[in-house]
């Protein structure tokens, strides 16, 4: 729609709509897309109209906010995971980052809390690479070799993150079940 974040495509790419409640008339679409395209996995509207998107991407060049957690992504070799949040309108960007370690991000889920806080899960293949915990973080180790890791970020309504924390291993693609923690 004129006026959105992003009005063309440039190729791969994800976009986020908002639809009127009966289905009938976009109040907005736009791209969404970086350099190498963007895969889409989550997306929660709060209150205010706002919404919260989720995924993943190889793209170097998202259009990340100043300040973000993570301005730029943890690796170039393998998917990073983002979130970003739009204004009710689709216009702009309130708020983005990059989100994730070194390995494949695959963030899946993302709510939105009554106070504000955004939850995010996402599953990672860490290679062995050191975790971005929060100091006191529920676990901060992760397994030596390969293994597929699930953790949570809760970020404040401004983008901050309030913590990062490992849960254990856990694929949320499959549909699996909790395996330590």
């Amino acid at each position: 729609t004129p006026g959105a974040v992003q009005t063309t495509s440039g190729g791969v790419t994800g976009f986020v709509a908002k639809v009127a409640a009966d289905g009938k008339s976009a109040g907005y679409v736009t791209y969404f897309e970086g350099d190498k395209g963007v895969d889409m996995y989550g997306i929660a509207v709060d209150a205010g109209g706002n919404a919260y998107v989720t995924g993943s991407t190889r793209s170097t060049n998202l259009k990340v906010t100043p300040g973000a957690p993570q301005v730029t992504p943890p690796t170039t070799e393998v998917e990073n995971g983002f979130v970003f949040k739009l204004n009710p309108t689709g216009t702009g960007v309130v708020w983005g980052t990059y989100l994730g370690a070194p390995g494949r991000n695959s963030p899946s889920v993302i709510t939105i809390a009554r106070a504000g806080s955004i939850y995010v899960i996402e599953q990672t293949d860490l290679y062995g690479a050191p975790f971005p915990t929060t100091a006191g973080a529920y676990k901060t180790t992760s397994c030596i070799d390969q293994c597929n890791q699930a953790w949570l970020v809760k970020y404040n309504p401004q983008g901050g993150v309030v913590f990062f924390t490992l849960l254990g291993d856990f694929d949320l693609t499959h549909g699996g079940a909790w395996s330590g923690g």
